[in-house]
């Protein structure tokens, strides 16, 4: 399958939507939402605007997915699986190695490390830790089934089933908990770059798509300020908003930042190729058990929250960590995955 890089710009894209969103929800966001209150004014809405970036992150993630996979009856998932093991281990003994020699984590949160070891050992994909990566290899499982069903629907079925899916997940998330919502997550998200790629990849114009996305994109940051503005002080209303946010403005944003990228002309870059190739590891390393670690002692997200700079440091950071993990990936790749990469590439 020949690459299109600028649809890997999305796939990257999308993993410094997630980083920038882990940095803010768990490095800055606590449960009474205090830090955020103590932030300049531009401070707390760059940190509003990051608040939905880790769903439109996801949502990206899985269309690239369904836009790629779409008329596929066979999917391949053993490099996906192969990987993810290795780097839930990989993080496991290198945390318990850290943790028994220098004590990354005090004395009082050794309950909770020890509880995601032992999940990450003995239910390394099941254990809920790794969400994302359980519901991407669950649905890779499960397209050879989902695409005979995708193609039987006309535009107006598929259409309606999408709308009334992404209604009704939240609520779904709420009744019943949050594991049914990750499995609708995937797979309505990789419907719609199944629907995407069969109905409306052929009609592009850019003009329209940053249109939109500069329209929603400020509406999804006033909403955004909203919630975490009613989170300090009026919960009840915050429901309401981060439904809205959820369901409206977080489809329409990747949405169209899939359509803008996907109206440039098709390119094949090496380098941007490669360097999508790492997202899944990126994802593994950054959300691993170091994440507390990483936000709190290295980033540090808290102390430069208040600094005219924090806007660029954040991105700054999101570089950095992207390109360390992209840096790690490549040596795994060659030390552990060659042979995997010379089969696939045959």
């Amino acid at each position: 399958m020949e690459r299109k890089s600028n649809i890997e710009i999305i796939r990257i894209l999308a993993m410094f939507l997630i980083v920038g969103y882990h940095m803010i929800t768990n490095g800055l966001v606590d449960s009474s939402f205090s830090y955020w209150n103590e932030g300049t004014l531009f401070n707390k809405i760059i940190a509003s605007a990051l608040f939905p970036a880790g769903r439109i992150g996801v949502m990206l993630f899985f269309m690239i997915t369904g836009y790629f996979l779409f008329d596929k009856d066979k999917v391949s998932i053993k490099k996906v699986l192969y990987k993810s093991l290795f780097y839930i281990y990989f993080t496991s003994i290198l945390f318990i190695i850290l943790q028994l020699s220098i004590g990354i984590y005090e004395t009082g949160e050794i309950d909770s490390w020890k509880l995601f070891i032992f999940k990450n050992i003995f239910t390394p994909i099941s254990s809920g830790n790794n969400w994302f990566v359980t519901f991407y290899i669950l649905l890779l499982f499960i397209i050879p089934a989902l695409n005979p069903f995708l193609h039987s629907l006309d535009k107006k079925q598929f259409l309606l089933i999408l709308i009334f899916a992404i209604l009704i997940s939240f609520g779904i998330n709420n009744i019943f908990g949050g594991i049914y919502d990750y499995l609708i997550q995937a797979l309505l998200y990789y419907s719609y770059g199944f629907f995407y790629k069969k109905y409306i990849s052929s009609k592009k114009n850019i003009v329209l798509g940053i249109i939109v996305f500069i329209f929603i994109s400020i509406i999804s940051i006033y909403f955004s300020y909203l919630y975490f503005y009613f989170q300090t002080n009026s919960y009840k209303y915050s429901f309401i908003i981060h439904y809205f946010i959820k369901t409206f403005c977080v489809t329409i944003t990747s949405l169209s930042i899939f359509y803008i990228f996907d109206s440039f002309k098709n390119i094949n870059n090496k380098c941007i190729n490669k360097l999508a190739t790492a997202t899944l590891s990126v994802y593994l390393l950054h959300g691993s058990i170091f994440q507390q670690f990483l936000w709190n002692n290295i980033v540090k997200v808290k102390k430069i929250y208040n600094l005219n700079s924090f806007p660029l440091l954040l991105l700054l950071w999101i570089l950095i960590i992207y390109f360390i993990c992209f840096i790690i990936d490549s040596l795994i790749n060659k030390l552990f995955f060659r042979n995997i990469q010379k089969r696939e590439k045959a």
